[in-house]
């Protein structure tokens, strides 16, 4: 018997997306695009392309199926009129620089909205496009640190998936696709703020849950491995450490005023720093614990050292960048209690993010949504009665 699914049309045949991402949360999303069938044309830099190619080669191969590679370099003028040019074509940009990068290339929003205002312009960011936090480095030890999700253990530690970054990937791919039903519905394209925190927060709602109606306290942890993991500070409280490059690596050693590590020949490089972990983080967990976690926050974000707060579950509702993303709303149930709620982890138009939502009862629309498909109330109340609803 012939396969009917051969003749079908991929669901995103058309749909071409500039891939401008790189390492792991944006090129994932968009290869979830390629796999619907999208024209995904990666913009790489000339002579050096997507940091993972050789960061880590398995990695890139992961993420990266089914995709075209066009070398851009975005400074030079040509290199940006070359961008516009695709832009005037495409239906999705999808980039993950820090916010504001863009703009300070000349390609952000608002200039190649001009150019193609059906364009959707999704960027993907660690911490989001505002709030306090939005120029701090970080990786996915910090944002599910953030998120509360390391404050679940006892003893804290990097997670064995990237949990943070392949949530963003899903949430950007997934956004972009309303974000394409929409257009057909408005024929204007938006802005997605996708980060990478929000999302991880997004699958600690649960949990958070449990926490928050349980009361319960804050268990005992302990410190991570080398210089990518979890410290306690002076006051009790915990960081995560995700120096992984070499250059957040010098950063960190003159942050925490320990410059001479930088001529142990053992921790010149990311290999030799994973072999001595231990070692690394006796040094990082002495260190810190010698001034309060705001004071090394204050310092490590002076010095561009990718650190941030390691929530506990009931720390994250307090948290000031995810406060100020508008994460955070409450429920009532049909009796009117209230229920703390983690919002929908995207800003994007037409979705409400903070107030007050309603949690439906048992059936309580069950005749208005009948009523509206022209049923009567008749056959409703027959239907009722039967038990078929």
């Amino acid at each position: 018997m012939k396969d009917k699914r051969r003749s079908v049309k991929p669901p995103l045949a058309g749909v071409k997306v500039l891939d401008l991402t790189r390492l792991l949360p944006g090129p994932y999303g968009t290869m979830l695009l390629a796999d619907l069938g999208a024209e995904v044309i990666k913009i790489e830099e000339p002579g050096r392309g997507d940091y993972v190619r050789a960061l880590n080669p398995p990695v890139f191969a992961a993420v990266n199926r089914g995709k075209k590679s066009v070398t851009l370099n975005l400074k030079a003028e040509a290199g940006r009129e070359i961008l516009f040019s695709l832009v005037r074509i495409a239906d999705v940009l999808v980039e993950s620089f820090r916010p504001g990068v863009m703009d300070r290339l000349g390609v952000g929003y608002t200039v190649l909205k001009e150019k193609n205002p059906r364009l959707i312009y999704c960027a993907v960011s660690g911490f989001g496009q505002d709030g306090p936090y939005r120029d701090w480095p970080g990786h996915d030890i910090n944002y599910v640190g953030v998120a509360g999700v390391l404050g679940l253990e006892e003893t804290p530690h990097p997670l064995p998936i990237p949990v943070a970054d392949m949530c963003a990937g899903t949430f950007a791919f997934a956004t972009i696709l309303a974000a394409l039903l929409s257009r057909e519905r408005s024929g204007e394209g938006q802005f997605l703020d996708v980060s990478a925190t929000d999302a991880a927060l997004s699958w600690m709602g649960p949990r958070l849950a449990i926490f928050d109606l349980a009361d319960a306290k804050a268990r005992q942890i302990r410190a991570g491995r080398g210089a990518y993991g979890a410290f306690r500070c002076a006051d009790g409280k915990w960081i995560t450490v995700g120096a992984l490059e070499d250059v957040f690596w010098r950063n960190l050693c003159q942050a925490i005023g320990q410059p001479e590590l930088l001529q142990d020949q053992r921790y010149a490089n990311a290999p030799g720093r994973s072999e001595q972990r231990e070692e690394i983080a006796g040094i990082l967990g002495e260190a810190i614990r010698r001034k309060t976690r705001a004071e090394w926050l204050s310092l490590f974000q002076s010095a561009d050292v990718p650190a941030a707060a390691l929530n506990l579950p009931s720390e994250v509702w307090e948290d000031p960048q995810l406060q100020a993303r508008g994460l955070f709303g409450a429920a009532k149930d049909v009796e009117g209690r209230a229920t703390r709620q983690v919002n929908f982890p995207v800003a994007m138009a037409g979705v409400e993010r903070g107030g007050e939502k309603r949690l439906p009862g048992l059936g309580e629309h069950t005749d208005e949504v009948l009523v509206s498909l022209g049923y009567d109330e008749k056959k409703i109340a027959g239907w009722r009665k039967q038990g078929v609803i």
